[in-house]
């Protein structure tokens, strides 16, 4: 990628956004993705972007949204995007989270962190640790006892707690039963309540992941440039004082200062009307939750050679820009491709 690593910009945008519905059939998966450039000069990158969508739009005003390219018509002009933005030293980012699956990590959180749980080392709450305990409950929990925390959740009321507690109980492994009967439940249920009434679970876990993506990648200082929503940014800030990560040399406003993601340099948000990079990787975005709608073994030849472009082209499957709070299964159908 040409250009100093000082100036690196990332661009993002969102798909699949739900809100607090985090049983949405129709949009199971949210992701944040990101169009990448290390160039000290993006005039290049603009004018390409501007002279495709002009020529795609021929003349029409509306902004072109991912919905209304991913067909039969749009989607050769996309693969054709994406790839002349490669050649031009582009990469592309992505998180990509199954919502239900980020509220079964919220649940194993409010029983098995050790701020929650007395018999839980803090040493010991590990990626590895909660990973495992998340999957198991994934891969045993009913929707029915699923929704009867987001409901707790969401209106902070307990009636339910002891039979979620009992069907909790039921689905873990030994180890994980044992620890469920020393968790607090007072402080269990300040975090149900509160997570609940503060946060939008799929769109701020993907940003903090995204976060986490660029921290981890050898960048150097970076900038983030997001679609301006007001509604993200007031999440954004909520969870931010919710998590309390705050951190020293960027200020966020509202007295919340970030240090753990030191290579983030500064964030903006800004107006897609008025930035194509932006567009692109709304686009980028649509790209990614149309293809993990595709049930294994089901891709069409176009979305196939979509997948290439995206995942394999950009080099997205092979470096470490690429981020998911999925479970195995439902990430099954990349194998396909």
């Amino acid at each position: 990628m040409a250009g100093k690593e000082s100036n690196i910009k990332i661009f993002l945008d969102e798909s699949g956004n739900t809100g607090s519905n985090n049983f949405d059939n129709v949009q199971p998966i949210y992701c944040t993705a990101g169009v990448m450039t290390g160039s000290d000069d993006i005039s290049a990158l603009l004018d390409i972007y501007l002279s495709w969508e002009n020529d795609f739009k021929k003349g029409e005003k509306a902004e072109l949204k991912s919905k209304a390219i991913l067909n039969s018509k749009g989607i050769p002009a996309l693969i054709k995007l994406f790839d002349t933005l490669i050649a031009e030293g582009v990469k592309f980012t992505a998180t990509i989270t199954d919502k239900r699956y980020l509220l079964c990590c919220k649940v194993f959180d409010t029983f098995f962190n050790p701020k929650r749980n007395i018999s839980i080392n803090p040493n010991e709450f590990t990626v590895e640790f909660r990973n495992k305990g998340a999957n198991c409950i994934f891969n045993s929990i009913s929707d029915e006892t699923l929704e009867n925390y987001d409901r707790m959740a969401k209106n902070g009321k307990f009636q339910d707690l002891p039979n979620f507690l009992n069907d909790l109980f039921s689905i873990m492994s030994g180890d994980f039963r044992e620890l469920i009967k020393t968790a607090d439940l007072n402080k269990c249920k300040d975090f149900i309540t509160l997570g609940g009434k503060k946060t939008d679970n799929a769109n701020i876990g993907n940003f903090i992941s995204q976060l986490c993506v660029i921290n981890d990648y050898s960048l150097g200082q970076c900038e983030v440039i997001h679609d301006d929503t007001e509604s993200f940014k007031k999440v954004f800030l909520e969870t931010a004082r919710f998590l309390n990560e705050a951190l020293p040399q960027q200020d966020f406003g509202n007295g919340l200062r970030f240090t753990k993601f030191s290579k983030v340099e500064k964030i903006y948000f800004e107006d897609s009307k008025g930035s194509p990079l932006l567009r692109a990787a709304d686009l980028l975005s649509g790209s990614i939750s149309h293809l993990l709608k595709a049930k294994a073994g089901e891709y069409s030849e176009q979305q196939r050679l979509l997948f290439k472009s995206v995942f394999v082209d950009s080099g997205l499957l092979k470096s470490r820009l690429l981020f998911w709070t999925l479970p195995n299964k439902t990430f099954e159908a990349l194998g396909e491709v």
